[in-house]
């Protein structure tokens, strides 16, 4: 049954077709967590510390795409998913999302100018598997977010960044295509 309404009984979220635990995982979440994205933002009071929380973010990405890389495996719905690592970024979902969010902090490490080019050039690993992992959990959510992140780079980016956007959505398209 698709279901257009919101319950907190039930703890349904609009468009929902299932009977799930979202509006409490949202509370604890809105109670614990939320605050702590303004108070980091709030913390960074010169270009300094932005790059040191860029580069401390990217390097957490770095690690989380590594222990994906060893602890995820393929369900018996055929996601990838880290449920041996039994916390949050066990769910596919979670798992996509979370790699959504810290990807552009690696890639900032790929682009810092100030870094090591070899090393510049070795965080192009990690961005592929990122991508890949977010492919192979199956989420929609995570789709959807890399189609916008690739409209975002036509519209909005540099002939340069457009011109690559196409080639590597079109080995993206290729890879998906014949894998």
């Amino acid at each position: 049954m698709f279901s257009l309404v919101f319950h907190l009984d039930d703890a349904r979220l609009p468009f929902s077709s299932w009977v799930g635990g979202s509006v409490p995982e949202f509370r604890v979440y809105a109670q614990n967590s939320f605050v702590l994205m303004f108070v980091v933002g709030g913390l960074t009071l010169v270009w300094r510390e932005v790059r040191a929380t860029f580069l401390a973010i990217g390097a957490a990405g770095v690690f989380i795409i590594a222990a994906a890389r060893f602890l995820a495996l393929t369900g018996e719905d055929g996601r990838m998913q880290m449920g041996s690592a039994s916390t949050t970024i066990g769910n596919e979902n979670d798992l996509a999302s979370h790699l959504i969010f810290v990807l552009p902090f690696v890639l900032y490490l790929a682009l810092d100018q100030r870094i090591n080019r070899a090393f510049r050039s070795l965080m192009m690993l990690p961005m592929a598997f990122g991508v890949f992992v977010i492919f192979a959990t199956a989420s929609r959510g995570g789709l959807i977010s890399l189609f916008a992140c690739f409209l975002f780079v036509l519209f909005r980016g540099s002939t340069k960044q457009r011109s690559a956007a196409v080639v590597i959505g079109g080995v993206l398209i290729l890879a998906i295509r014949f894998c």
